[in-house]
Parts: structure tokens; sequence; C-alpha cells
């Protein structure tokens, strides 16, 4: 139990690394210089949510020990044994970094395939009204 309370505290200072720094720099320049880089905001999305995510992973898996202690005190020695409260823990972190990973793969794919359609898509998208507008006025 008491490593599930260390891993609180660890998440926290993780969380807090990654977003005061730049919230704080943010503060302190001008409206006209607060500009952040495509990367840093992938990397900043990415820590941020697995932050999140890490936290609710860690408070479910505190619930679970709060049930077995409550519904079947007896066992309670059996089945939260040390090995058990470490793979929980592992596997808090773990699932937290491949599901932010996946999603956060999955959305970058698609900002770059719409950055890298940007003007080509743009310009069919023109071609294709001014076409239909022509088409339009023809029945008119």
């Amino acid at each position: 139990m008491y490593l599930l309370f260390c891993n609180l505290p660890v998440n926290d200072i993780v969380g807090n690394s990654i977003m005061l720094p730049r919230l704080l720099s943010d503060i302190l320049r001008p409206p006209s210089e607060r500009l952040i880089s495509y990367y840093e905001c992938v990397l900043q999305a990415f820590t941020v949510h697995i932050y999140g995510t890490t936290c609710h992973t860690i408070l479910m898996i505190m619930a679970f020990d709060r049930y077995v202690a409550i519904c079947n005190p007896l066992r309670y020695a059996a089945i939260m044994t040390s090995n058990m409260v470490v793979k929980l823990t592992v596997s808090a972190w773990g699932v937290a970094f491949t599901l932010v990973l996946i999603s956060l793969l999955a959305l970058t794919g698609v900002s770059w395939m719409l950055m890298r359609a940007g003007e080509d898509g743009t310009r069919r998208f023109e071609k294709w009204t001014n076409e239909t507008d022509e088409e339009t006025q023809r029945q008119i």
C-alpha cells in the first residue's frame, strides 16, 4: 500500500516539472512572444496526458486495494502481496504510457497529414468550388 502512495508524489513531480516551467516563462513574456513550436506542443501534450492517465490508474489501483481490504479482510495478505503491488504499479505506468502513446501517435499522424495537404487541398477545393460556380451560373 505504501508503494502506491509513493507513486502519486512521483507522478506529481513529473507533471509539475513539465507544466510549470513553460507556464512561468509564458507568464513573464509579452503576449506577442508566447509562441510554441509544434514539437514542443506534442511533447508537452504527451507528458501532460501521461501525468493525468497515470494519476487515474494509480487511484484505480488504490481503490482496488481498499476493496480487497474491506471485502476480503482475511485474504488481503494473500491477495495483495508485495509482488502483486509491484506488478500493479508497473502496469499503471505501462498502461498509461501505452494508451497515451497510441492516441498521440494517431493524432500527430492526422495533424501531419493535414499540414502536408495544406495548400494543395485548399487549391483543389477552390478549383472545385469555382467549377461548380461556373456550372450553376450556366444553369441560371
